[in-house]
């Protein structure tokens, strides 16, 4: 079962189990052990792995654009927002003829 956290009138914290569908909606008032309580959202807490990179294998080695790149040249993105700006740089690159400028 999940667990709510709840804070009494005088701001202590306190953690209840429910069933999904019996969980009280946030910021409804449940009474506990006498007390009118607050439901609060709850924060989870992750652990983050910045070390963690995408390598691409198909883009061309060296990218002039690429953020930063591996031992052997491959472009390296480490979040999406990396990828989101190499894709914006160079999509702008079209030829006159028609086409991108790494088909020719």
């Amino acid at each position: 079962m999940p667990e709510y956290s709840f804070e009494r009138p005088n701001g202590e914290q306190v953690t209840l189990f429910y069933h999904m569908s019996e969980a009280p909606e946030a910021g409804s008032v449940v009474d506990i052990d006498g007390e009118p309580c607050v439901r609060t959202f709850s924060r989870v807490q992750t652990m983050c792995k910045p070390e963690v990179a995408f390598v691409s294998h198909q883009l061309a080695r060296h990218h002039p654009d690429a953020p930063g790149t591996d031992d052997k040249g491959r472009p390296v993105f480490t979040n999406k927002q990396e990828i989101q700006s190499f894709c914006d740089k160079t999509n702008d690159n079209e030829n006159p003829e028609g086409g991108y400028s790494y088909d020719q």
